[in-house]
């Protein structure tokens, strides 16, 4: 990592921990960003598609991702994958997540996803579950002794809940 000349690394503080920012951190920065991807990406085909049913609107809302393509203009041959929020009344947002692989921007498309829809989880439901938009959190591991202690706390919240669940 340390000889890719496509990486930059800066130092940074995260809960009094020094994290190294690199590459991929510059590439989730861009995620919101429109950029000459966006007309490359537009012919590219829909892989993925969920409804999601808009409670205080009486309608629904539609989330599209497109298939990744590799941009020829960036410079390393990173990669962008469109996404595309279409709500009723014909409004729309699209925007781009860029990676230097095509998974990794087809990961970083899903993350921005999340990001805007999860401000709008409350009206919306998927699979009648209000509040449900059925979108994870993907958590990137450039720190694996944050990676570790996330995935504990999530397996033993699991299982605090499942426990919980049977005493009922």
């Amino acid at each position: 990592m340390d000889g890719d000349p496509g990486v930059v690394p800066r130092r940074g503080h995260l809960h009094g921990r020094v994290v190294q920012v690199d590459r991929e951190a510059d590439l989730l920065r861009r995620l919101l960003e429109k950029s000459e991807t966006m007309s490359n990406s537009e012919n590219s085909r829909i892989i993925a598609r969920r409804v999601l049913r808009d409670e205080s609107a009486g309608g629904s809302v539609e989330l599209l991702v497109y298939e990744p393509v590799q941009d020829p203009h960036e410079e390393h041959g990173d990669w962008s994958c469109r996404f595309e929020i279409r709500k009723n009344l014909g409004e729309s947002l699209s925007s781009v997540g860029h990676g230097v692989d095509s998974l990794q921007a087809l990961l970083t498309a899903l993350s921005g996803l999340r990001q805007i829809m999860k401000n709008e989880g409350n009206r919306l439901t998927w699979l009648r579950q209000p509040g449900e938009i059925g979108l994870p959190i993907i958590i990137a591991e450039d720190d694996r002794d944050l990676a570790a202690l996330l995935e504990h706390l999530v397996e033993a919240e699991y299982c605090r809940q499942v426990l919980a669940a049977k005493q009922r």
